[in-house]
């Protein structure tokens, strides 16, 4: 099953600047507040995103807005309805060809409700994973083109990724 409310959900924060209250059905939208930080982790691997104030939602994409088995999608997506930016994250360990891969599927996804906004993709590795091969490898060149294109951009990190809002606007 995959949420069918996103779009809804995006502009009802846009409009009100409160959490969406039927997207608790599927429980996909994790948070909906100004906390300062916003830090999400997983494996030993961690995204941080400092918040300026701003009404930030964060989704549980994996197993809640996208639980089909047979899809693949990235693990969160961050989205500032002020700052008008989505942030997809994947926290990954040796694979990155498949991070790729569930980035650029959960991008397809996300694109019709998102897609006037600014979008990011970042994908936090375990440190051992060698990652500037990656930068060579054209599906990643075809997806940071893609993240371009709506402002953002494509990177990676080993173990650990710290952002503010303001570097990303």
């Amino acid at each position: 099953m995959t949420c069918s409310h996103l779009l809804e959900c995006i502009q009802s924060i846009e409009s009100t600047q409160k959490k969406y209250v039927e997207c608790e059905l599927q429980q996909c939208l994790k948070n909906c507040d100004t906390r300062k930080m916003i830090a999400l982790e997983e494996h030993k691997k961690r995204y941080v995103l400092q918040n300026n104030g701003d009404v930030v939602a964060v989704y549980r994409v994996d197993g809640q807005m996208i639980d089909s088995t047979d899809t693949t999608k990235c693990d969160n997506m961050i989205v500032d309805v002020s700052s008008v930016l989505a942030v997809l994250i994947e926290f990954k360990g040796q694979d990155l060809r498949h991070a790729l891969d569930q980035i650029e599927t959960t991008y397809q996804f996300v694109l019709p409700a998102v897609g006037r906004y600014k979008l990011y993709g970042r994908i936090v590795t375990s440190n051992r994973t060698n990652v500037p091969n990656l930068r060579t490898n054209p599906q990643y060149l075809r997806i940071q083109k893609a993240f371009m294109k709506h402002g953002g951009n494509l990177r990676t990190s080993p173990n650990s990724m710290s952002e503010s809002v303001d570097e990303l606007c």
